[in-house]
């Protein structure tokens, strides 16, 4: 198995084994998922140029990630984080594909750091929470606010409802649509969605659309597969 392939199959692990996730530390792993996928194309790439495109890319989206990072309250996954940035902007000054290739070895690694600490610290927290349901230890007071508001509540079920229809649409294509023409159209929309995650100034519900709406069509991605079969 090759290198980026390996650190995509633990980036699955990492991002579907943990239950319970909350929905900052989901925004932030699907941020970092990204931030993984361009680390990965630069590692690939034969071309020095095309190379430092793709880091400056990761670079981008993890100055982006910051206010998730926050939400999640995870640091162990930012401490990974600012040692991948550090790491990618040395690996813009270098002058050959080896060396570079050296610091991006090292940058996936700490981004599967910073994955994993995310996991493990949204299962702490799911673990904790249920400890002081059990104990009766947990109160609501007066002053306290909803985790999730009614109404914020009633947006996500209706983004559920549609998601439905589409994930219903998307079925229909890969049936009907030859192997390579679903595949690109799949993507582009995938793609879409990583972009509008790293969106600072994305409302909540437009956040909760684009990953959901990442999640179906990466479900779909995967039974699409390559198209190298005839």
């Amino acid at each position: 198995m090759k290198l980026p392939q390996l650190f995509s199959y633990i980036l699955l692990l990492c991002l579907f084994s943990a239950f319970g996730k909350t929905q900052a530390c989901e925004y932030a792993g699907s941020n970092i998922s990204f931030i993984l996928k361009e680390t990965e194309k630069a590692f690939e790439n034969t071309d020095l140029q095309i190379t430092r495109f793709h880091i400056y890319k990761a670079l981008d989206a993890i100055s982006k990630s910051d206010q998730q990072l926050t939400d999640c309250s995870c640091t162990q996954a930012t401490e990974s984080l600012d040692e991948v940035a550090l790491l990618l902007k040395n690996a813009t000054k270098t002058t050959t594909l080896a060396s570079t290739r050296i610091l991006l070895k090292k940058t996936l690694v700490q981004i599967t750091a910073a994955l994993s600490a995310i996991r493990d610290h949204d299962l702490h927290k799911n673990i904790s929470g249920s400890e002081e349901f059990q104990n009766g230890t947990s109160k609501i007071g007066e002053d306290d606010k909803l985790a999730e508001p009614p109404n914020g509540k009633l947006l996500k079920e209706k983004i559920d409802i549609a998601l439905t229809k589409y994930k219903l649409s998307l079925q229909n294509v890969i049936n009907t649509v030859n192997c390579k023409e679903a595949r690109r159209f799949a993507l582009n929309i995938y793609e879409n969605c990583e972009q509008q995650l790293l969106r600072a100034d994305l409302s909540e519900g437009k956040k909760y659309y684009n990953l959901k709406t990442k999640e179906i069509t990466g479900d779909a991605l995967l039974l699409i597969g390559d198209c190298s079969n005839p």
